[in-house]
């Protein structure tokens, strides 16, 4: 059973040792991969391993991918999620997906400059750059690991989160390695895999998102209330082709805003758009 985690800070996730490639999503909840959830982060994020935004791989052995793009039904959160566990060599069943914060240095649409979600360009924008992070992360981790065993490098494999040394019959998980992973350098120009070594690629997975979805579990952007939160609904003009003639803002804590909306066709109207607790909405004066 998926379940949410307790917040993590840049300062813990630092502590543990944890190999963070990119974003230490402070304050986030994270729970399985079959979970669509928001992320909570807020405040101190950063970590001085920033290389790419997607990947954070802890000591106790959680891998967490952040997702980019907007899941909106078209289940860009189970492809890009691929994407990322191809070159990582971790299965779907291994990951928690987490939603991309603010951040348009780090998680910018690469075809659109912007980070927003449209135009079936998800897959095209970040096809190169997930997998970059996945190979580079996995690169870490393998060259950790031969340190530790003084072999080369080119010797050792990697499958389900794990680093292998097959002559040797050794093997360390990405989490006992993260540490180490961490404190090393960062390589540039990772080489990806070619389309005969992909494992996840081209094959039909199941959605990621679908299960919470279907049990009422997934949250959502209308679910969300925090406190203090003020709700704000549009009222459109009556009139095609009104204008403002008149703007009246009531009392703060009330967030009453009315304006009178006139039109040489037509008598003018008023109406008033009201924003105040959760769920309360707009009506007509």
């Amino acid at each position: 059973m998926s379940r949410l985690r307790e917040n993590v800070n840049r300062r813990s996730v630092l502590k543990a040792g944890a190999l963070v490639v990119a974003f230490s999503l402070a304050g986030a909840k994270v729970v399985s991969a079959r979970v669509l959830l928001r992320d909570g982060a807020n405040g101190d994020a950063r970590t001085t391993k920033a290389i790419g935004g997607f990947v954070r791989i802890e000591e106790a052995g959680r891998i967490v991918l952040v997702m980019p793009s907007v899941e909106m039904g078209q289940g860009i959160y189970t492809a890009e999620a691929v994407l990322l566990a191809e070159e990582l060599d971790v299965d779907l069943d291994q990951v928690d997906l987490v939603a991309a914060p603010p951040d348009a240095l780090l998680y910018a649409q690469p075809l659109f400059k912007a980070q927003m979600t449209g135009g079936s360009t998800s897959i095209r924008g970040f096809w190169t750059p997930l997998r970059q992070a996945g190979a580079t992360a996995r690169t870490m981790l393998v060259a950790a690991a031969a340190a530790r065993w003084s072999v080369p490098p080119e010797t050792c494999s990697t499958d389900r989160a794990t680093v292998r040394h097959e002559a040797s019959g050794r093997s360390l998980s990405y989490g006992e390695l993260a540490g180490d992973a961490a404190a090393g350098p960062t390589p540039a120009n990772v080489p990806l895999k070619g389309a005969g070594q992909w494992k996840l690629i081209g094959q039909s997975v199941k959605r990621l998102d679908t299960p919470q979805k279907v049990n009422g579990q997934a949250v959502f952007g209308i679910d969300v209330v925090i406190p203090g939160m003020k709700i704000a609904a549009v009222t459109m003009c009556p009139v095609d082709g009104g204008r403002i003639a008149s703007l009246a803002i009531g009392q703060p804590d009330s967030f009453r805003v009315s304006a009178t909306c006139c039109d040489w066709r037509t008598p003018s109207r008023s109406w008033a758009t009201l924003i105040g607790p959760p769920r309360q909405a707009s009506m007509p004066c």
